[in-house]
């Protein structure tokens, strides 16, 4: 097996990792998971910057919404990019058990054809654009269903 310098710093890579990493690379595995991340964190950054400012006003702290509002966004910045890190050593360690590097090599062959490649080149926006049409969807259903529980609930007519 021949040895690589690493995918780290410092560390060494065989065979399998190189072709693991080009997987994720072809895959266009990585940077979906990362914008789910970092668009779960915006969503939450308001109720964030309001708990935090709450409970600094609480305690007698007085800080700038500013410093706040900077607080939560490098928070933000700072778990998107640690996530990263450690998602594609996880997603490695979760390939190398379910498949042979045979099975990579050849999936990696399939994934550098042009019609797979335009395919990951779209799927982030695809992916988007599915995780606001499921979020639509879900308030929708969610709406309909308390009606239907309110309507049903004498204690609430």
């Amino acid at each position: 097996m021949t040895l690589y310098l690493g995918l780290l710093p410092g560390c060494f890579a065989d065979d399998f990792d190189l072709e693991i990493t080009r997987f994720l690379k072809l895959s266009n595995s990585v940077q979906p998971s990362l914008d789910m991340m970092d668009n779960m964190l915006l969503t939450m950054s308001p109720n964030m910057i309001e708990q935090i400012s709450r409970k600094l006003a609480d305690s007698g702290k007085v800080v700038a919404k500013e410093e706040v509002v900077e607080l939560v966004r490098r928070y933000r910045e700072n778990v998107v990019v640690r996530f990263g890190a450690e998602l594609e050593p996880l997603l490695g360690t979760e390939l190398r058990k379910h498949f042979t590097l045979s099975e990579i090599i050849s999936i990696n062959e399939l994934m550098e054809m042009p019609a797979f490649q335009a395919y990951a080149e779209k799927l982030p926006v695809i992916a988007e654009s599915a995780r606001k049409a499921g979020a639509s969807l879900g308030e929708k259903i969610g709406t309909e269903v308390m009606l239907e529980l309110i309507a049903k609930n004498p204690a609430f007519q």
